[in-house]
């Protein structure tokens, strides 16, 4: 983390020193236009000294130098991962610099532990850190020292203090600046000190010498930064004169000076100090009032405008160019043979919405990974790259040809692709057999695109496309598949950048035996009541606690969300009581552990399973969930103390609970209304879609699911009636468009026996979480759950594992891909299929 972030201040330092060296030519064409124009510009340099993003546009003057910036707003000369990577190379904003430094950086060492580049980031790192402390101690003893000075000085009026003897005025401080005059200052003095020091203030200059300060310490290695410090005091000093002058008039400008020349002579209470400022430079501010005239207008409006428009282009970014150009100027395909029926069949390069395109001349022919490579060769996928911002045509001849030479073409991948039109402006296109190596004809392929962060963990997954299995050959190691040129062209322009295919297993004789999720022996239809977590066992109270604190015994079973466990004292210190009412107490009694107390954790992520640990393992596991959740636990006391603690979830830190089935009461609210009193919602609101008859309960007989779907007036709906044979109602479901009424209902098979299922999913992109119960029906209607689940993610607060979470995805598909939709109202929308 520290080594990132000194890397970025070494890309923010070099952005800056490009602007800085520009302000100095434009200081210099500023000279004769008032000083206050080259003040403005250096906040500029402040801004990219401070903030390391900013916006982007074609008219950045960094631009020049660095035709790009990453995709998070950032310059980046010298890349975040540059210790690691086995050929490092920076791009410096000089031209010419980059490949010089880069002969002279170490090479990654694979067989080491670091490479030499680590290192050499790692003491620079503590270098820079060190130098920023030196300079943060020497303005903290700076003031000490000044703070000792102004306690003999006093109040007179407002926020004007007199110091004793000689010295010249300064401010100090930020939210409630002072200025502090000498007792020796002549009442002409006075009167223009007095005014100068104000206009400081209302300029809000303590403020901006404090963040260019901040940013000196930070930068202190760069040299350009120190003088811009420099510099840009003087020019605050400068157009502070100026402003006097202009305020007073032109007639004070020698009675002005000769105040300064005075002053100068005299001794200087603060010097280098942040937070108080007081006069400096004297010959060169001298020099600046004498011939100081005020502008004409027009010069006035020129310098204005020229001075927005260097802050526009100082402050910008260049505008990446490569996703507006890539549409026009970079195309995807797959060499293959020309359809010729000659004796010699040329190469061609056959793109989606082209057809076979002459393969151009190339500046430079390439593979973009490191292999073997003497050529093209029919079933590479390439990527040809034309040069930016000229515009590209495909000629219609047969081949058809591209209108110019390409800048380069590179081979994305190699071997198995190929591309044939097929009917309907489709195409049959070859999917690599080692994305779904147990792919058969009549499976399904869902396609993702992945996205990963630096350190190569995935952040996000984006669906792109289903398509179906139309036949496998594993002597060429390819998988034929039908895709619209869309869905071509979208494979071809990701894969290597993070495509994955999923295998969804349509063949029931095959998969049956396969589909059964982890922990199947306690997930059986038969055996629910081991499954069950008991919801009868009641949550610790107000009136349990109140007995704790009375030193009365406490016996029995209780249910508790835990907040904090104290490892030395054993016990639970922090706690809800009852997370559902809200209880409150003025004092939470200690609950201790007995010595030979009992720990167990639920080992399963869809079912019940508990397995004895050890009280370390216990408190970890508890723990690890503490960033995101209270974990709920359930505790027997006997005589005061906890003997048996069940932690409900070994799986907290990750974001996974069991999930126990809570019966939806949809339709038996709608019943309740007021105003459905003598109505039937069903025939007055409802169209009934279909029903589905299957065996999903243990009564006799087979049972059936109606599906409704209508509006009772707060928008659109559904329900599912679960019936037994008689056609009594056994349980409802329901779903309703609005968010908080997202629901998708199933019933499915698996392994001979007919469940129901439901999934929420609540995608807010950073959090949200995905849960699902998978149920039978008792002859009565209770329930008997089979298997249930939540997965929360929040990724400022949970670690996400793309290993646990496929396991967890994985339980849950092993049911969803048995299962058909009854209704589903995700996403705001009603669906039936």
């Amino acid at each position: 983390m520290m080594e990132q972030l000194f890397i970025s201040i070494l890309n923010m330092s070099l952005t800056a020193s490009v602007i800085i060296l520009a302000m100095l030519i434009v200081r210099l064409c500023f000279r004769s236009a008032p000083r206050s124009f080259s003040y403005i510009l250096w906040a500029v340099v402040l801004f990219r000294l401070l903030c390391p993003v900013s916006f982007s546009s074609s008219l950045s003057f960094v631009g020049i130098f660095a035709k790009e910036a990453v995709n998070d707003g950032r310059m980046e000369y010298i890349p975040e991962d540059i210790g690691y990577q086995m050929e490092p190379k920076v791009s410096l904003p000089v031209p010419g610099i980059s490949d010089a430094v880069n002969d002279t950086l170490p090479p990654g060492n694979p067989a080491g532990s670091v490479n030499p580049l680590q290192v050499v980031l790692f003491i620079g790192m503590w270098i820079w850190i060190l130098g920023m402390a030196v300079m943060a101690f020497r303005n903290a003893l700076s003031l000490f020292f000044l703070k000792k000075k102004l306690r003999t000085a006093l109040w007179e009026k407002e926020n004007i203090y007199r110091m004793p003897g000689k010295g010249t005025p300064f401010v100090y401080g930020i939210l409630r600046p002072r200025i502090y005059l000498s007792q020796a200052l002549t009442p002409e003095e006075e009167c223009y000190m007095l005014l100068h020091e104000q206009i400081h203030i209302r300029r809000r200059d303590p403020l901006f010498r404090t963040l260019a300060y901040v940013a000196l310490c930070i930068h202190w290695f760069n040299p350009l930064v120190w003088l811009a410090f420099s510099l840009s005091e003087k020019d605050m000093e400068m157009s502070c004169d100026e402003a006097v002058i202009r305020q007073i008039g032109s007639s004070v400008k020698k009675d002005y000076s000769a105040s300064l020349l005075a002053l100068a002579s005299g001794h200087r209470i603060i010097k280098g100090i942040p937070l108080a400022f007081g006069e400096g430079d004297t010959k060169q501010r001298i020099e600046n009032i004498l011939h100081y005239r005020k502008p004409a207008r027009i010069l006035i409006i020129a310098a204005a405008i020229a001075c927005v428009t260097l802050a526009i282009q100082f402050l910008a970014y260049p505008t990446d160019e490569t996703d507006s150009a890539a549409g026009e100027n970079t195309f995807y395909g797959i060499v293959a043979y020309e359809d010729s029926h000659g004796e010699t069949l040329p190469l061609v390069v056959r793109i989606p919405r082209f057809g076979d395109v002459e393969i151009p001349e190339a500046d430079s022919i390439e593979p973009y990974i490191e292999i073997d490579f003497n050529g093209l060769e029919a079933g590479d996928l390439i990527r040809i790259t034309f040069p930016k911002g000229e515009e590209i045509s495909v000629m219609e001849t047969y081949p058809a040809q591209f209108s110019q030479k390409a800048e380069k073409i590179e081979i994305m991948g190699r071997g198995p692709f190929a591309l044939q039109p097929a009917e309907e402006n489709r195409y049959r296109f070859t999917v690599p057999l080692g994305m779904a190596p147990d792919a058969r004809p009549g499976d399904m392929l869902n396609i993702y695109r992945q996205t990963e962060d630096k350190n190569g963990q995935v952040q996000n997954e984006e669906f792109l496309n289903s398509v179906e299995v139309l036949e496998v050959i594993p002597e060429t190691y390819q998988i034929w598949v039908n895709m619209s040129p869309e869905e071509v062209e979208g494979f071809l322009s990701e894969f290597g950048f993070g495509l994955r295919c999923e295998l969804i297993k349509q063949d029931s004789e095959e998969t049956q035996g396969q589909a059964k999720p982890s922990g199947s022996e306690s997930s059986s239809p038969g055996s629910q009541d081991e499954m069950l977590l008991d919801m009868s066992v009641p949550y610790l109270s107000r009136s349990d606690l109140e007995t704790l604190l009375a030193r009365a015994d406490l016996n029995g079973t209780f249910r508790l969300n835990i907040q904090s466990i104290a490892r030395s004292a054993r016990g639970i210190d922090r706690y809800v009581i009852d997370m559902f009412t809200e209880d409150s107490i003025d004092e939470l009694p200690f609950l201790a552990f007995s010595e030979d107390c009992v720990f167990r954790v639920n080992r399963e992520m869809n079912s019940i399973r508990y397995e004895d640990v050890d009280f370390d393992e216990f408190v970890k596991l508890a723990e690890d969930g503490f960033s995101w959740i209270n974990p709920l636990c359930t505790l027997h006391f006997q005589d005061n103390v906890i003997t048996y603690a069940i932690l409900e979830s070994a799986w907290y830190g990750s974001g996974i609970t069991y999930e126990p089935f809570v019966p939806d009461t949809w339709y038996e609210d709608i019943l309740s209304f007021p105003e459905m009193e003598g109505i039937d919602p069903l025939e007055t609101y409802y169209t009934q879609a279909y029903n589905v008859k299957e065996d999903f309960g243990d009564g006799a007989g087979t049972e059936t699911a109606e599906v409704y779907t209508g509006n009772i007036g707060d928008g659109d709906s559904g329900i599912v009636l679960f019936k037994n044979e008689n056609g009594d109602i056994l349980y409802s479901e329901g779903a309703h468009t609005a968010r908080a009424g997202w629901n998708n209902i199933y019933l499915g098979e698996l392994n001979g026996t007919p469940f129901l299922m439901r999934v929420h999913i609540e995608d807010r992109d950073t959090y949200g979480g995905y849960d699902y119960q998978v149920f039978r029906l008792g002859e009565q209607g209770e329930i008997l759950q089979i298997a249930g689940s939540s997965f929360t993610f929040d990724q400022d607060r949970i670690p996400y594992d793309e290993e646990i979470f496929s396991q967890w995805k994985g339980q849950m598909d092993a049911y969803l891909n048995q299962c058909q939709l009854l209704l589903s109202t995700q996403d705001g929308e009603v669906r039936t299929e």
